[in-house]
């Protein structure tokens, strides 16, 4: 197998249309980004924790938001309900080897909009001092559900008992609460039970009617509700991420490793990949991702055709699917190369104390005809992973090639 591929990391000084037309018009001049304050940015947030962007940059956007200012999204409330629906429960994985998943019935529970304000994103906003989850409506077959949370700052919570109609509280530190600017909430909830799964013959809320086809979306009602404690405070500007560079390395020669045995592993026992985090974040301002990665081990009983890469944004949901993108345009199949266009709901928030953008990559075995194969045979890769960055497409675009 060939060696790693060394990553030299050049600005290219033309941009070459690939397809399509170029519009001729100039792009309007770039305005400088200015410092917070005179002694650049401040280096703690106002829950006390470090501002791990200002240890990039201690420059901050333009205007207004450049500056010290307030994010209050409460509208003047002191308590909304920003969750209000039903939902069914699904079945896999059947047999999972993790605790706080080890039931057949599962339903997550994730914030999109304020209910009726189609304009306002669910979050629990900064001063939240009191989160109310409960489960208003369950079907008669279910028992001994438990509820499992993760908030913004940290990560799942253990299984604690939940009864239906019965408000399950939480008390957030400063640190949870969803940061200004995020687009979609990083709080997520997962309902777990010991009952049988929610399939066709099994009795619905009111008992002795079967669940078929749509109804069983119905099956559980659930409302969540934050209530104000604290007021509002002052923010620091946002960072000019690309103030001084084209590009940011977020991820440089990070290892990844995925063992994969067969397609049942991942539906019955919940195996899956590991992932490959940033170090930095990628967040207001990033245009682009290129993915670069180099394969340093393969234990396979067939050579591959080509890599797949999954990745996961800053709003990308627990229950959600990967993004994949496959590339069979390999070196020796031992290099593989992504360029991803990102949408501005899918950056990190930029006062994240971490990126919680996920990548990882899985071999697609043998015949290129045979492309989404990636779990038809187990199957072992190791490689190294590095993530570049770049803004607005005007921007040179960064490019990779031998020394």
């Amino acid at each position: 197998m060939r060696a790693p591929r060394p990553i030299v990391f050049a600005v290219a000084l033309a941009i070459l249309p690939l397809a399509g037309c170029v519009d001729d018009a100039e792009p309007a001049a770039a305005i400088a980004p200015t410092n917070t304050t005179d002694d650049g940015q401040d280096t703690t947030l106002p829950d006390g924790r470090d501002f791990a962007a200002a240890k990039e940059t201690n420059k901050t956007e333009a205007g207004v938001g450049g500056k010290l200012h307030i994010h209050d999204y409460w509208r003047g409330q002191t308590q909304v309900t920003i969750y209000d629906q039903k939902l069914n429960a699904d079945l896999t994985p059947v047999f999972p080897d993790r605790e706080d998943t080890g039931h057949v019935l599962v339903a997550f529970v994730n914030l999109e909009n304020v209910p009726g304000e189609n304009d306002r994103p669910a979050l629990v906003y900064e001063g939240t001092g009191l989160v109310t989850f409960t489960v208003v409506e369950a079907p008669a077959w279910s028992q001994n559900l438990r509820v499992t949370f993760r908030t913004a700052g940290t990560d799942w919570s253990e299984p604690q008992a939940l009864t239906a109609g019965a408000p399950f509280t939480y008390q957030p530190g400063l640190l949870e609460a969803d940061m200004p600017h995020s687009t979609r909430s990083l709080w997520n909830w997962k309902l777990v039970s010991d009952a049988p799964a929610p399939v066709a013959g099994a009795p619905d809320a009111t008992g002795g009617t079967p669940l078929e086809g749509s109804q069983a979306d119905s099956a559980f009602r659930i409302t969540i509700v934050v209530d104000k404690a604290d007021e509002v405070k002052d923010w620091p500007g946002h960072p000019a991420f690309y103030a001084d560079a084209p590009y940011r390395v977020v991820a440089e020669n990070k290892p990844g490793k995925t063992t994969v045995q067969t397609v049942g592993d991942i539906y019955l026992y919940g195996v899956e990949a590991d992932s490959v985090l940033p170090d930095k974040l990628i967040s207001m301002g990033t245009d682009t991702l290129d993915i670069f990665v180099n394969i340093t081990r393969i234990d396979s009983p067939v050579p591959p055709s080509g890599f797949f890469l999954f990745w996961k944004a800053a709003d990308t949901r627990p229950n959600d699917l990967w993004n994949g993108d496959f590339n069979n345009d390999t070196d020796e199949k031992s290099y593989a190369h992504w360029h991803l266009k990102l949408d501005p709901e899918m950056l990190d928030a930029p006062y994240q104390p971490t990126s919680r953008f996920e990548f990882k990559v899985l071999m697609n075995p043998g015949n290129d005809d045979a492309v989404g194969c990636y779990r038809c045979i187990p199957y072992n890769i190791e490689y190294t992973l590095t993530v570049v960055a770049r803004p607005d497409p005007e921007a040179a675009p960064v490019v990779i090639m031998d020394e």
